[in-house]
C-alpha cells in the first residue's frame, strides 16, 4: 500500500459530509449532540456519490463492525517489508555491485568531493525528512481517536481500519488489508503485544490480521483452510483439500473469549461451532448444531459458556468444559419466528451464583427481538419479545447504560432503553429511530469505553458513528446516579 500523506488525509476530510442523526421518537427535532460524518473512501475505487445523506459505493457493502478499545492500537503503526521485496532489492544490489570495480570507486569519490552535489544531496535529504515527519503525523493515533474495523465486500474484498476523529467529528480510512473472500464477521483481539482482528468470510477458514502493521499483505495466522495454502484462494474449495480440523463451509461468526484470551470461537454454515487455541492455531473442540450457525456469544462472566443461534431458530447454551458431544447444557427454540440473526448476553449477566441475573437476547430474520433466561431451563418461554425491524435484525447492548441499539433491512437504526436488571423487566422502550443512510444494517456496536458512542455499517458501504448524548440523556443521567 502506498504511503498516505497529510495532503491525502486533508483531501479525504474535505470530502466528508454530514450524515443524518437519530431523531427521538417523542421529539422528531431532537438530534445527537455530536453529529457524525461519513467520508468517500478508497483510492482504488469504489466511487461514492452523495445523494440526500446517502453515499452509494458501486455495490460494495460493509459488514462486521468492531471497535478497537482505547489503548488497543500501537500509537505509531509499523510498516513491514515483505520477504519477496527484500529478495528483489538484494538481487538488484548484487547486479549494481557487478560493475567495473575501480572505475566506479573513482566516480563515487568525485561525487563525494563535489560541494555543489553535496548541497543538492542535503536539500533532498531535508525534503525526505520533511515528508517523513508529515507522514508520521498523519498515521499516528491520537488520544481522542476512536478506532474501528469493518470488512468490505466487492471485487477487491478488504479489511478496513477507520479512525473517528472526535474533536473534528470526522471519519477517515487509516489503512486496509486485502482479503481472499468477502468478509462476514470480525472480532478484535490481542495477545498483549499487538492489536489483531479475526475475520471470517465465505471461505471455510478464519484470517487473523495484525492491525498494527500498515503494510500487511498476509494474515499472521489462518485457522483451518487448505492443506496446500495456495488452494485457499481458489474460487471453489473441495472438501478433500481442507485440513481435518477446518470448517467445511462459510464461517458466519467469530467471537474472541475476553476471559480466556487464547480462545476464539467460530460458527459456520457447516452446522458446527469450533473452539480454537490461538497459541497453536489448532481446533480444540468441535460441536455439531441442528442447522447452520448464524451467531455466537461468550458469557460475560463465565469463560466456558457460549450461546449459539442457528438458521432454524434454535438457541443452545454450551459449556466448553464438557465433552463436545454433551456440552449442550440447555436448548430451546427462540419462539420468535425466522432464523436467528444475532445472540448476545446482556453485559450485566453474572453467572449462576445466588442473586445472579442472566439474560440472553436474540434477534431473528423476521424482525423480532426476544429475551430468554437460561435458568428457566430448555424450551422455556421468552421473558418478553417484540417486533423491532422489518427483518434480519442486528443489535448490540451497552455495557455502561441500559441501552440497546439495533438495525435491520428496513434501513432504520433504533435506540432502546432496557428495563430492569439485565433488561429482564419487560420489553425495552423506544427512544428513537431514523434512516441513517447506511442502507440495510449488517452490524451495530457500542464503543467499549465511550458510553455515548455507537457505530454501524451496512449495504450502503459506508461506516457510521453517532453519539447518543441527547437522545439518551435521561438514561445516562440515571445510570450515573446509581
Amino acid at each position: 500500500m502506498p504511503p498516505r500523506k497529510s495532503e491525502d488525509r486533508r483531501r479525504r476530510e474535505e470530502m466528508a459530509s454530514p450524515s443524518r442523526t437519530i431523531a427521538a421518537a417523542a421529539d422528531p427535532s431532537a438530534a445527537a449532540a455530536s453529529t457524525p460524518v461519513s467520508n468517500k473512501q478508497k483510492k482504488r475505487a469504489h466511487q461514492a456519490q452523495q445523494d440526500g445523506g446517502r453515499i452509494d459505493q458501486d455495490g460494495t457493502v460493509l459488514a462486521g463492525f468492531s471497535w478497537v478499545p482505547h489503548g488497543g492500537m500501537a500509537m505509531v503503526p509499523t510498516r513491514t517489508v515483505s520477504s519477496r521485496r527484500g529478495q528483489v532489492d538484494a538481487s538488484e544490489e548484487q547486479v549494481d555491485n557487478e560493475g567495473d570495480g575501480d572505475g566506479d570507486d573513482d566516480d563515487d569519490a568525485e561525487l563525494k568531493e563535489d560541494p555543489l552535489l553535496q548541497m543538492g544531496r542535503e536539500s533532498v535529504l531535508q525534503g525526505v525528512e520533511s515528508d517523513d515527519d508529515s507522514e508520521l503525523d498523519d498515521i499516528t493515533f491520537r488520544e481522542t481517536d476512536l478506532v474501528f474495523v469493518c470488512g468490505r465486500s466487492g471485487e477487491e474484498p478488504s479489511l478496513e481500519l477507520y479512525v473517528y476523529d472526535d474533536p473534528k467529528s470526522n471519519i477517515y480510512l487509516h489503512h486496509d488489508a486485502p482479503l481472499i473472500s468477502p468478509p462476514v464477521s470480525t472480532a478484535w483481539l490481542t495477545d498483549g503485544s499487538a492489536s489483531m482482528c479475526a475475520v471470517s468470510s465465505l471461505k471455510p477458514f478464519v484470517e487473523i490480521w495484525n492491525l498494527d502493521d500498515m503494510n500487511s499483505a498476509d494474515p499472521i495466522l489462518l485457522l483451518g483452510g487448505c492443506v496446500a495454502s495456495e488452494n485457499n484462494a481458489r474460487k471453489t474449495i473441495k472438501a478433500h483439500m481442507l485440513k481435518p480440523e477446518s470448517h467445511r463451509d462459510a464461517v458466519c461468526c467469530v467471537r474472541w473469549n475476553t476471559l480466556m484470551s487464547h480462545i476464539l470461537a467460530t460458527a459456520s454454515a457447516d452446522a458446527t461451532v469450533k473452539f480454537w487455541d490461538l497459541h497453536s492455531g489448532d481446533c480444540s473442540v468441535t460441536s455439531r448444531e441442528s442447522d447452520r450457525v448464524q451467531s455466537i456469544d461468550w458469557h460475560p462472566a463465565d469463560a466456558s459458556i457460549l450461546a449459539t443461534g442457528t438458521f432454524n431458530g434454535q438457541l443452545t447454551i454450551r459449556d466448553g468444559r464438557l465433552d463436545a458431544a454433551s456440552n449442550a447444557v440447555a436448548a430451546w427454540n427462540a419462539g420468535t419466528g425466522g432464523a436467528v440473526e444475532c445472540v448476545k448476553w446482556h453485559p450485566a449477566s453474572a453467572g449462576s451464583g445466588s442473586g445472579a441475573v442472566n439474560t440472553l437476547l436474540v434477534s431473528t430474520s423476521a424482525g423480532q427481538l426476544a429475551a430468554v433466561d437460561p435458568r428457566l431451563g430448555s424450551n422455556s418461554a421468552p421473558i418478553w419479545s417484540l417486533a423491532m425491524h422489518g427483518g434480519d435484525t442486528c443489535f448490540d447492548v451497552s455495557r455502561h447504560a441500559p441501552l440497546l441499539a439495533a438495525g435491520g433491512k428496513d434501513n432504520q437504526v433504533s435506540v432502546w432503553e432496557l428495563l430492569g436488571p439485565a433488561g429482564s423487566h419487560g420489553p425495552p422502550r423506544l427512544l428513537g429511530a431514523s434512516d441513517m443512510g447506511i442502507g440495510a444494517a449488517f452490524s451495530v456496536a457500542f464503543h467499549p469505553n465511550v458510553p455515548t458512542v455507537v457505530g454501524a455499517c451496512g449495504t450502503a458501504g459506508i461506516p457510521l458513528v453517532y453519539a447518543l448524548d441527547v437522545i439518551a440523556k435521561d438514561v445516562f443521567l440515571a445510570a450515573r446516579a446509581v
